[in-house]
């Protein structure tokens, strides 16, 4: 999943419900990509708050999800 910066959030509320969906029949989820979203409390690089990074973090705290990487992927 990778979203250019500034892209409508409906892909961040499609993965809500995806996950919804399956967690019924699923022992655990591995969510990979490039997000291009901002939130400097929890995205410890993020050079700003975004409202697209806000809402990924409910959806990764709805559904127990963690951040695995600890470095910028780039620079």
């Amino acid at each position: 999943m990778a979203m250019p910066p500034g892209a409508p959030s409906d892909h961040i509320t499609s993965l809500r419900q995806e996950l919804s969906e399956l967690r019924p029949d699923v022992i655990g989820f591995i969510v990979m990509g490039d997000m291009n979203v901002h939130q400097q409390r929890w995205l410890i690089h993020s050079h700003s708050n975004t409202f697209e990074g806000s809402l990924l973090k409910e959806v990764c705290d709805d559904h127990a999800l963690h951040q695995l990487i600890r470095e910028p992927t780039r620079e």
